[in-house]
C-alpha cells in the first residue's frame, strides 16, 4: 500500500460496478451529487490490476450554501464481508431457481391445456385460469431472470457461436413482443441497415439482449407512445439502438440501472420489475468485448445504445454440463 499513500484514490484504482464495467467520471458517485444536488448510494469496486477488487459502499452526498452546490462529500465503507454473504445467497437462488423451474413449467402446461377446451367454464372460472397462468408465467421468468443472473456471476452461461443475421433475430424478437405492443398500441418501428450481412457471434446472447431492451421499452412507455430499433454498423461494431418515449430514467439513477436489483424510484412502485433485466443485458455485453451506453431524461424517454464488436473470442463456459439460456 505504500505505492497509494499520499496520492488520489481514482489515479491508484478504477470505480467499476459489479460487473467490472469502469463507471465514467461523469457518473462517480460524487459527481453525480455535484450535478444533481442528490445524495447517491451504492456498491461499487475499487479496481487496481493486480490486486483484485475492493467492495465498497459508497455514499455522496451534496454540500449546499446559500442554496447553491459548492462541494459534495464521499464517505466509503468496506463490504467485502457483506459481498462474501451474498455470494452465499447467490448459490443459494441457483440451485432454488433450478428446482423451482420444473414444477412451474408443469403447472403452466397443465393450465394451457385446461384452457384449450373453453366449454364448461364459467366467465369466472375462465378468468381464474388466466390469472392463474399469468401469475405462473410471472414466476417462471423470475426464475429464468435469476438463473441467468447467478449463471453469468458464476461464469457458467453457455453461448451459442453461430452464423446469424441481425435484423432476423431482432425480427423474432418483435414477434414474441408482439401481442404486448399491440395492447398498448404503440408506434413500432424497425430501421435496419439493409448492408449488414450475416457474421458469426452468440446468437442467443444478441437475442436476450434485445429482447430485454425492448421489453422495457414497450413496458415503460405509455400507450399510443413509440419504440424504436436501429441496427447500424461501423467498421468493426454493431450498433443496436433502442428508443422509447417512455416514462424516462433520473439523473441520478442512470449510474446505477445496471446494478444487480436495481430500480429507480419513478417505476419501483408503478411497473412490476426485477431489476435482473438490465443487470444480465449488461454483463452478456461485457462478456462479448461490447459497450453500452444511455441517454434519458425523465418524463421524455430512453435511448439505450450498444456497440458489440464483429470480432470476438469465443467464450469458454466453465459448466460442464453446457447448460443453455
Amino acid at each position: 500500500m505504500q505505492d497509494v499513500l499520499g496520492k488520489s484514490l481514482f489515479t491508484q484504482f478504477k470505480l467499476a460496478d459489479e460487473q467490472g464495467k469502469i463507471i465514467p467520471k461523469d457518473l462517480r458517485p460524487i459527481r453525480l451529487a455535484l450535478t444533481t444536488a442528490q445524495v447517491g448510494h451504492g456498491i461499487y469496486f475499487l479496481v487496481k490490476k493486480g490486486t483484485g477488487r475492493i467492495p465498497l459502499f459508497i455514499t455522496s452526498a451534496p454540500v449546499v450554501l446559500d442554496g447553491r452546490v459548492v462541494g459534495a462529500v464521499n464517505i466509503y465503507r468496506d463490504v467485502s464481508q457483506q459481498v462474501a454473504t451474498d455470494r452465499a445467497k447467490d448459490e443459494f437462488l441457483y440451485f432454488a431457481s433450478h428446482t423451482l423451474r420444473t414444477p412451474l413449467s408443469a403447472v403452466a402446461w397443465s393450465i394451457e391445456r385446461l384452457n384449450e377446451d373453453n366449454t364448461g367454464y364459467s366467465s369466472e372460472q375462465r378468468k381464474f385460469l388466466d390469472r392463474i397462468y399469468d401469475q405462473t408465467q410471472r414466476m417462471i421468468k423470475l426464475t429464468n431472470d435469476l438463473l441467468d443472473a447467478t449463471r453469468m456471476e458464476f461464469g457458467i452461461l453457455s453461448y451459442k457461436y453461430e452464423e446469424v443475421n441481425p435484423a432476423k433475430i431482432a425480427s423474432n424478437v418483435i414477434a414474441d413482443l408482439k401481442n404486448r405492443i399491440n395492447d398498448k398500441k404503440i408506434k413500432f418501428k424497425l430501421i435496419a441497415d439493409k448492408n449488414i450481412s450475416a457474421y458469426q457471434t452468440y446468437s442467443n446472447a444478441v437475442y436476450m439482449i434485445l429482447h430485454n431492451l425492448l421489453s422495457n421499452a414497450v413496458k415503460f412507455t405509455p400507450a399510443g407512445g413509440t419504440v424504436s430499433l436501429k441496427i447500424s454498423k461501423t467498421e468493426k461494431e454493431l450498433i443496436l439502438q433502442v428508443s422509447d418515449s417512455g416514462v424516462g430514467i433520473p439523473k441520478l439513477a442512470q449510474g446505477r440501472i445496471f446494478q444487480k436489483m436495481y430500480r429507480a424510484q419513478n417505476v419501483k412502485d408503478k411497473f412490476e420489475g426485477s431489476g435482473l433485466g438490465l443487470y444480465i443485458t449488461s454483463g452478456i455485453i461485457n462478456h462479448m468485448g461490447g459497450k453500452i451506453t444511455v441517454k434519458s431524461r425523465r418524463g421524455q424517454g430512453t435511448t439505450f445504445t450498444v456497440m458489440l464488436p464483429f470480432e470476438l473470442e469465443v467464450i469458454q463456459s466453465k459448466e460442464k454440463d453446457r447448460m443453455q439460456l
